[in-house]
């Protein structure tokens, strides 16, 4: 059972970061943008 959610796991951290950096990316550039 381990075995077979720890990689579903891993790949729902993996997806979690790169929103989270997109939303960083996005959040600068507007912050760019307005200044």
């Amino acid at each position: 059972m381990q075995s077979e959610k720890s990689p579903k796991i891993m790949v729902a951290v993996n997806n979690s970061i790169r929103n989270q950096q997109k939303l960083q990316l996005l959040l600068l550039c507007c912050l760019q943008r307005k200044t």
